[in-house]
């Protein structure tokens, strides 16, 4: 005769593993060796994310280091800038009674004969009569409006 399925015999009672694997209670040794398997794939997951923090942390501090340097030059570049604002208003304030100002333009001809017509060549900036930031624009073949042959000056 066939064993009934609901037979009341405890060795021959399925027992539900993990993974819904069916394990007979009389076979242990499949039982251990999954428990086994289920110990090793534990560990090697703990190490695992033991390596991961280990990485976040180096990264987090590496981080807390670019920022330090980003910051520190953020503000070496401010004051940079600020003192280029400083030694802009010195120069207005040393140039305020100038009422002159020259520009010389070394090779005319060979910068004319680089600059289509409306191209401009700008002069370094400059102060003057207690005003700063100006600069010329020579355009060697003249601007947009200008007669051939001439050249312009802003």
């Amino acid at each position: 005769t066939t064993p009934s399925p609901y037979a009341t015999d405890r060795a021959m009672r399925p027992i539900r593993a993990a993974g819904n694997t069916v394990v007979k209670q009389g076979a242990r040794s499949a039982a251990s060796t999954v428990r086994d398997v289920k110990d090793e794939t534990l560990e090697a997951l703990e190490q695992e994310v033991e390596t991961l923090r280990r990485a976040i942390e180096k990264e987090q501090k590496e981080l807390a280091t670019l920022t330090s340097s980003l910051g520190e030059l953020f503000m070496r570049n401010s004051c940079e800038e600020y003192l280029l604002q400083l030694e802009k208003r010195i120069q207005v304030i040393e140039n305020r009674n100038v009422e002159v100002v020259h520009w010389r333009i070394e090779h005319v001809e060979d910068v004319r004969s680089q600059h289509q017509k409306g191209a401009f060549l700008a002069s370094p900036e400059f102060s003057a009569g207690g005003l700063g930031g100006f600069r010329f624009h020579f355009y060697p073949r003249g601007d947009d409006f200008c007669e051939e042959g001439y050249c312009s000056l802003y």
